[in-house]
């Protein structure tokens, strides 16, 4: 038996019958598989059957991708259920699927389950809304309110509008910001009107500060205009308890805002600016008003009485009572902290943080109503300045004073950076903006200027740089409620 290249004659015709065969049935797969290839209508869909089960894939919109998912996937699951087959979009293998708009649904399962479901797929499409996309300007001054804090405002406002809406982050924090809001005509107009709702907010926020700043005279003088809303009555003999409790004297301070947000304040006086005294703006509801109460107190005690019911007969340090103040005729609530001589009585007035002293005969019992509202006077210090030597000199003081219009009700824009140890307690350490003039004045920065103040030694916050934007919180939220 003769070989041929090794092999035997039985495996050279073996090798003659195999090998057509393997080129016919390879020519066979690859028809089969051109036949499948050639199987795409004009919109792009692929059907390919194998047995009894068939796979159909559909290009989807990318605006119609939410419509067939549905909220938390309940209207593909819901298509699932109804109809047996398995509908899922493929997963992007990478980002030039997105530049098509288009995403790809494939469906499995049996043939008839497969149409049912196609015809269910193609009827979500037909019926998605359009979604558009709008852009409008906002003003810097409003961005803080409608973002909110952490955000929760403007996802607030997507969550009732149903649109998306996202501010642009960076650029000039002075400058307006753009806002695009997507979603149907309606969802859009909805979202539109949400946001001019928080512009008049916060431009009735405003109007009622610039209100109060021009009613108040500054400091001293007399409340010459009657109060327009009275809604203490004037004759209910209410008494004052005769005794707080250092508790009940913390729960009647003036909650401060958080960390990250800026908030409006008048400084109502200072010792220096390591210890001065602000009112928040905005606050108090209009009932609880602070101009309200003081009109009201005055009116009250101003009035002729019959005999001494409203003397205080035991005065004690820590009362709060009604007292004069020694520049004008008005009635204020102070707190007694020490007795002086000749009858004197040295008082702390609770809602503007000066002291006094008052012949403890003019002290009245203050009434538990006059109680209601909040201390308005925060002990605070300033953020980012030392004094020039060991104390504050009279011209720093008289510099602070007119910087922050102490006592003049202009409002400023302040922040709580830190919360420092001083000889008068834990305060909370605040950055102070003027935002009255053309350019916003960091007040800690002129101090430096002039030289009458050095830098802080030390470190008042590692999260915090001084001078962020006014009305923004800290951080633009990172996708704006996406």
């Amino acid at each position: 038996m003769k070989y041929r290249m090794g092999l035997t004659n039985r495996q050279v015709a073996a090798l003659v019958v195999t090998v057509p065969l393997s080129a016919f049935f390879l020519y066979l797969l690859f028809k089969k598989q051109e036949e499948d290839d050639d199987y795409f209508p004009e919109n792009g869909n692929k059907s390919v059957a194998s047995g009894q089960q068939t796979i159909v894939e559909i290009k989807v919109p990318s605006r119609c991708a939410a419509a067939i998912i549905g909220r938390d996937g309940s209207n593909i699951k819901k298509i699932q259920a109804d109809t047996g087959a398995k509908v899922n979009f493929q997963d992007r293998e990478n980002k030039s699927e997105e530049s098509t708009g288009y995403r790809v649904v494939k469906i499995r399962g049996k043939v008839e389950n497969v149409m049912l479901a196609e015809r269910l797929v193609r009827k979500c499409i037909e019926s998605a809304p359009v979604i558009n996309t709008v852009e409008i300007i906002i003003p810097k001054h409003y961005i803080g309110r409608i973002i909110g804090k952490s955000g929760t405002n403007i996802r607030s406002l997507c969550e009732i509008s149903q649109a998306k809406i996202k501010i642009e982050r960076g650029g000039n924090n002075r400058d307006p910001k753009l806002c695009k809001i997507s979603g149907t005509d309606e969802q859009i107009a909805f979202a539109k009107s949400l946001l001019d709702e928080e512009i008049r907010k916060e431009d009735e926020i405003d109007r009622r500060n610039e209100i109060a700043s021009q009613d108040r005279k500054p400091r001293g003088s007399k409340l010459n205009s009657p109060a327009e809303e009275i809604n203490y009555k004037l004759d209910q003999p209410v008494k004052q308890p005769k005794s707080i409790t250092s508790q009940e004297q913390k729960s009647r301070l003036m909650p401060l805002p958080d960390h990250s947000d800026y908030f409006a304040v008048f400084i109502s006086a200072v010792e220096h600016p390591g210890h001065f005294w602000m009112q928040i703006l905005g606050s108090p509801s209009k009932a609880l008003n602070l101009d309200i109460l003081m009109q009201s107190m005055t009116e009250y005690f101003s009035r002729p009485v019959d005999g001494e019911s409203d003397k205080v007969s035991c005065i004690r340090i820590g009362d709060i009572v009604a007292a004069p103040f020694q520049h004008d005729d008005n009635w204020y609530r102070a707190k007694v902290v020490g007795f002086l001589d000749e009858g004197l009585v040295d008082v702390y007035y609770v809602d503007y943080g000066d002291n006094g002293s008052v012949h403890r005969e003019q002290l009245k019992e203050l009434r538990s109503d006059f109680l209601g509202l909040p201390h308005q006077a925060t002990e605070c210090c300033l953020a980012g300045v030392e004094p020039l030597n060991e104390f504050w000199s009279e011209a720093a003081i008289d510099k602070f004073e007119e910087l922050t219009y102490c006592a003049q009700w202009k409002p400023l824009m302040a922040k709580v950076l830190s919360y420092k140890s001083t000889e008068n307690g834990t305060l909370p350490s605040l950055e102070l903006v003027d935002t009255n003039k053309e350019e916003d004045i960091l007040i800690a920065s002129k101090l430096r200027e002039s030289g009458l103040a050095i830098k802080e030694t030390t470190q008042v916050s590692d999260e915090h740089t001084l001078f962020p934007s006014i009305n923004e919180t800290a951080k633009m939220i990172q996708e704006n409620a996406e």
